[in-house]
């Protein structure tokens, strides 16, 4: 036998010395993990309250005792485990993702007392496990959403993975669980007209006072549109565009006319407008003109018109 020949067969043994070793570090699965509820809730970007659900886990021993349920179990000695929960792909577990955007999540601990640490993007829990348990045990988390924060109406997902370690040898004893965390953020759009004085008999009700009105005589407002989606915006007058004389008879009326963002209506008929407002917590203002007609030859005493402005979401 040639020495190239002797080379090649002491290299063939030292590859399967290696496989040998590594078999020896393979380890055996444990426990199933059990996802109890994924969370799914909805977060409201507007009322200034953090939103929160609950996220169990239970863990399930896969060799349990057999022989009588009655019969008093063993407690053993305890060991440390480490359950790891990460997003799916190991990205940063900080935020939902939708086509309109990201939400900032975190995660919190609700039960066994230790601490929930965000280390290397995924969330850690470390705590001592029976090594003799026979019965399934249930972990509480919370998945929490800060108060304050602006989000664009939309459905927002965020896959993530629970895996179960032997804290000590570092190895896996439970198959990795696969979740999905749903939040719903309901369209939500606010209005107000800036340049009006409220009107102390409802909240909802402003008044513009033109006092002794002429021919022409203009007011700018200003219509201030916040939400979390693009806006349709609706203006409707009681009285078909026209301000109607205070009197028994109510047959005298001004006509005048509005313009909101550069668009002009007589109101006769209510005024529809579509405006991306702006997607953040402090909204769009659009200027508002309110111009009166001709008021010569007009009795005398006080007119007015009830003016409606809307929101709703495109």
């Amino acid at each position: 036998m040639s020495s190239r020949n002797i080379i090649k067969f002491l290299i063939l043994l030292m590859l399967l010395g290696f496989n040998s070793v590594f078999g020896i570090y393979t380890h055996a699965q444990e426990f199933a993990i059990t996802v109890n509820n994924s969370p799914q809730f909805e977060y409201q970007p507007f009322s200034g309250l953090a939103a929160s659900e609950s996220l169990r886990l239970t863990l399930d021993p896969l060799s349990r005792a057999t022989g009588d349920d009655d019969a008093p179990r063993a407690s053993g000695p305890s060991r440390p485990v480490q359950v790891r929960i990460r997003e799916v792909g190991g990205r940063a577990l900080q935020a939902m993702s939708s086509e309109q955007g990201v939400l900032p999540i975190t995660l919190a601990l609700n039960s066994r007392g230790a601490r929930l640490r965000l280390i290397n993007n995924e969330y850690q829990h470390t705590f001592n496990l029976n090594e003799n348990l026979q019965e399934p045990i249930s972990l509480d988390y919370l998945v929490n959403i800060p108060a304050s924060i602006f989000a664009a109406a939309g459905t927002y997902k965020l896959g993530l993975e629970v895996e179960l370690i032997d804290f000590s040898s570092r190895l896996p004893i439970a198959a990795v669980q696969a979740i999905e965390l749903l939040v719903q953020v309901e369209p939500r759009l606010q209005v107000n007209i800036a340049g009006t004085n409220k009107s102390s008999g409802s909240a909802n009700l402003s008044t513009v006072d033109f006092g002794v009105l002429k021919t022409s005589q203009t007011r700018q407002l200003f219509v201030q549109v916040r939400g979390n989606a693009p806006a349709i915006i609706g203006v409707s007058s009681e009285n078909n565009g026209r301000l109607i004389l205070q009197d028994e008879t109510n047959r005298n009326f001004i006509n005048y006319s509005i313009s909101i963002d550069g668009v002009s209506s007589t109101l006769k008929s209510p005024l529809v407008l579509r405006r991306p407002a702006a997607l953040n917590l402090r909204g769009s203002s659009y200027p508002m003109t309110i111009k009166v007609g001709d008021v010569d030859g007009a009795f005398a005493g006080q007119y007015k018109d009830v003016v409606t402005v809307e929101v709703r979401p495109q």
